[in-house]
Protein backbone atom coordinates (compact mmCIF):
# COMPACT_ATOMS: atom_id res chain seq x y z
CA UNK A 1 0.00 0.00 0.00
CA UNK A 2 1.55 3.60 -0.89
CA UNK A 3 -0.31 6.58 0.68
CA UNK A 4 0.50 9.90 -1.42
CA UNK A 5 1.22 13.12 0.53
CA UNK A 6 0.08 16.17 -1.19
CA UNK A 7 1.35 19.94 -1.05
CA UNK A 8 1.46 21.14 2.45
CA UNK A 9 0.64 17.73 3.78
CA UNK A 10 2.20 15.13 5.79
CA UNK A 11 1.26 11.79 6.67
CA UNK A 12 2.46 8.48 9.09
CA UNK A 13 2.01 5.12 8.28
CA UNK A 14 3.29 1.68 10.45
CA UNK A 15 3.74 -0.15 7.25
CA UNK A 16 3.66 0.48 3.61
CA UNK A 17 5.17 3.33 1.33
CA UNK A 18 4.57 6.95 1.09
CA UNK A 19 5.05 9.21 -1.72
CA UNK A 20 4.97 12.35 -3.13
CA UNK A 21 5.82 14.29 -5.92
CA UNK A 22 5.85 17.98 -7.55
CA UNK A 23 8.85 18.71 -5.57
CA UNK A 24 10.63 21.77 -6.96
CA UNK A 25 11.41 24.70 -4.31
CA UNK A 26 9.71 22.44 -1.73
CA UNK A 27 11.08 20.09 0.63
CA UNK A 28 10.26 16.93 1.61
CA UNK A 29 11.16 15.70 5.00
CA UNK A 30 11.00 11.46 5.56
CA UNK A 31 11.06 10.85 9.03
CA UNK A 32 10.80 6.95 10.53
CA UNK A 33 11.90 4.86 12.90
CA UNK A 34 13.65 1.71 11.19
CA UNK A 35 11.65 -0.87 10.94
CA UNK A 36 8.89 0.70 12.79
CA UNK A 37 6.46 3.67 11.73
CA UNK A 38 7.52 6.32 9.33
CA UNK A 39 6.11 9.68 7.88
CA UNK A 40 6.38 12.27 5.19
CA UNK A 41 5.82 16.12 5.15
CA UNK A 42 5.89 18.23 1.78
CA UNK A 43 6.36 21.85 2.94
CA UNK A 44 6.23 24.79 0.47
CA UNK A 45 7.93 27.68 2.93
CA UNK A 46 10.74 27.65 5.77
CA UNK A 47 8.84 29.51 8.79
CA UNK A 48 5.13 29.65 9.71
CA UNK A 49 5.94 33.09 11.28
CA UNK A 50 6.02 34.57 7.58
CA UNK A 51 2.71 33.47 6.70
CA UNK A 52 0.71 32.98 9.54
CA UNK A 53 -2.74 30.92 9.52
CA UNK A 54 -1.69 28.74 7.07
CA UNK A 55 -1.78 25.06 8.30
CA UNK A 56 0.96 23.45 10.00
CA UNK A 57 1.90 21.22 7.08
CA UNK A 58 2.31 23.90 4.21
CA UNK A 59 5.84 25.28 6.38
CA UNK A 60 9.42 23.61 7.54
CA UNK A 61 9.08 24.37 11.17
CA UNK A 62 5.42 23.24 11.91
CA UNK A 63 5.59 20.70 9.70
CA UNK A 64 8.46 19.02 10.99
CA UNK A 65 6.98 19.32 14.17
CA UNK A 66 3.44 18.19 13.27
CA UNK A 67 5.08 14.83 11.79
CA UNK A 68 6.97 14.51 14.98
CA UNK A 69 4.23 14.48 17.41
CA UNK A 70 2.36 12.29 15.30
CA UNK A 71 5.25 9.67 14.35
CA UNK A 72 5.00 10.01 19.01
CA UNK A 73 1.68 9.49 18.67
CA UNK A 74 1.28 5.98 17.09
CA UNK A 75 4.59 4.48 19.24
CA UNK A 76 7.53 5.57 17.62
CA UNK A 77 10.31 5.64 19.74
CA UNK A 78 11.80 9.29 19.96
CA UNK A 79 15.77 8.08 20.75
CA UNK A 80 14.88 5.76 17.53
CA UNK A 81 13.88 8.76 14.62
CA UNK A 82 15.67 9.22 11.73
CA UNK A 83 15.31 11.70 8.40
CA UNK A 84 16.04 12.03 5.15
CA UNK A 85 15.34 15.38 2.78
CA UNK A 86 14.88 15.78 -0.60
CA UNK A 87 14.06 18.92 -2.89
CA UNK A 88 14.97 22.11 -2.36
CA UNK A 89 15.90 23.23 -5.47
CA UNK A 90 16.41 27.04 -7.04
CA UNK A 91 13.70 26.56 -9.87
CA UNK A 92 13.76 30.93 -10.55
CA UNK A 93 16.92 33.02 -10.69
CA UNK A 94 15.77 35.67 -7.61
CA UNK A 95 17.75 37.80 -5.77
CA UNK A 96 18.53 37.15 -1.98
CA UNK A 97 18.04 33.70 -0.54
CA UNK A 98 16.29 31.03 -2.57
CA UNK A 99 13.12 29.65 -1.20
CA UNK A 100 14.66 26.20 -2.01
CA UNK A 101 17.98 26.86 0.19
CA UNK A 102 16.12 28.50 3.16
CA UNK A 103 13.75 25.50 3.18
CA UNK A 104 16.07 22.91 3.32
CA UNK A 105 17.85 24.97 6.27
CA UNK A 106 14.89 25.05 8.41
CA UNK A 107 14.61 21.28 8.00
CA UNK A 108 17.95 21.10 9.27
CA UNK A 109 17.45 23.03 12.08
CA UNK A 110 13.84 21.83 13.10
CA UNK A 111 15.18 18.28 12.84
CA UNK A 112 18.45 18.98 15.29
CA UNK A 113 15.90 20.64 17.70
CA UNK A 114 14.21 17.41 17.64
CA UNK A 115 17.40 15.50 17.97
CA UNK A 116 17.02 13.26 14.38
CA UNK A 117 19.59 12.73 12.65
CA UNK A 118 19.41 13.27 8.73
CA UNK A 119 21.60 10.02 7.00
CA UNK A 120 20.83 10.92 4.01
CA UNK A 121 20.10 14.55 1.49
CA UNK A 122 19.52 14.90 -2.00
CA UNK A 123 18.98 18.88 -2.48
CA UNK A 124 19.47 21.65 -4.12
CA UNK A 125 20.10 22.07 -8.13
CA UNK A 126 17.67 23.17 -10.83
CA UNK A 127 15.50 20.30 -10.91
CA UNK A 128 12.20 18.73 -9.65
CA UNK A 129 12.33 15.39 -7.93
CA UNK A 130 9.62 12.65 -6.90
CA UNK A 131 10.45 10.55 -3.76
CA UNK A 132 9.08 7.35 -2.12
CA UNK A 133 9.61 6.19 1.05
CA UNK A 134 9.33 2.61 2.13
CA UNK A 135 8.51 1.92 5.98
CA UNK A 136 9.91 -1.51 5.52
CA UNK A 137 13.30 -0.75 4.43
CA UNK A 138 13.87 2.64 5.49
CA UNK A 139 14.60 3.27 1.74
CA UNK A 140 13.94 6.79 -0.02
CA UNK A 141 13.66 6.68 -3.86
CA UNK A 142 14.07 9.88 -5.37
CA UNK A 143 12.85 10.17 -9.24
CA UNK A 144 14.43 13.29 -11.30
CA UNK A 145 13.17 13.61 -14.97
CA UNK A 146 15.08 9.78 -16.07
CA UNK A 147 17.37 9.67 -12.92
CA UNK A 148 16.28 7.27 -9.86
CA UNK A 149 18.40 7.53 -7.09
CA UNK A 150 17.74 5.09 -3.39
CA UNK A 151 19.10 7.33 -0.47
Amino acid sequence: MTKRVGVAEYAVLERGALSTSGLGSCVAVAIYEPGGPGGLLHAMLPHAETVPGVCPAKCVDTGVSALFDALLAVGADEEGLVAKLVGGSAMLDLTGPAIGDRNVIAAREMLATHSIPVLAEDVGGKHGRSVRLFLSTGDLRVRSGESVTLL
